[in-house]
This record gives C-alpha cells, sequence and structure tokens, in this order.
C-alpha cells in the first residue's frame, strides 16, 4: 500500500457562523503524518485511461484519530474535506462550516 504525506495545521479561528471565519494563526503537528492511499482508476478501458493514489476520506479521518488530532466520536457526517489532494486539503465542521484543520501535501 502506497503512503503520501501530509503537514497536519490546527487553525485558531476568529469569528461566528453568521458573520462567517477567519483564520488567525495555525500550527503544525510535529512532522509530516504518512496518510495510506486508495488506488483509483478513471476512464478505464478508454484512451484517456489515467491512475491516482490519494486518501479516501475514511483514510484520512482515521489517521487523524490515530495520531490524536480527532477523537473517536468524530465521524464523516461531522466534517467536510475540501481542496485537491496533491496540494492542499480543508477541513470544516459540517454543522456550520467552522475550520478545523489543513493538510499540505509533502513531497517526497
Amino acid at each position: 500500500m502506497k503512503t503520501v504525506k501530509y503537514n497536519v495545521w490546527s487553525l485558531d479561528v476568529w469569528g461566528n457562523s453568521q458573520d462567517g471565519y477567519d483564520v488567525n494563526d495555525r500550527s503544525c503537528f510535529p512532522g509530516a503524518v504518512e496518510f495510506p492511499t486508495t488506488h483509483e482508476v478513471y476512464n478505464e478501458g478508454t484512451e484517456h485511461e489515467f491512475s491516482d493514489d490519494w486518501p479516501s476520506d475514511i483514510q484520512i479521518l482515521e489517521t487523524l484519530q490515530e495520531i490524536g488530532f480527532f477523537n473517536d466520536s468524530c465521524t464523516l457526517d461531522k466534517i467536510d474535506i475540501e481542496g485537491e489532494s496533491e496540494f492542499n486539503l480543508y477541513i470544516d465542521s459540517s454543522r456550520d462550516g467552522y475550520p478545523v484543520c489543513q493538510l499540505e501535501h509533502v513531497e517526497d
């Protein structure tokens, strides 16, 4: 199984759900964290077929739980994961859009 590395950033957030949120500051979890990946094939059987290896949402959640960033009560329905896996991922609360953390891809 392949892995990819991300820096995990915790966020200092100002604001509220009515007026919006602003990230005031962020701090990096010590060391890049390895996330397992899922192999995905796109356009299978066509001349435009290609594949990628990036973590699925459940792999992201489980890894963040393993390192103690999230507790076991956090589930995928409580967070939204957006962004591009090869650059940055943004994790927000699905309830009110509160920015929870950022994952920054680290090149090997």
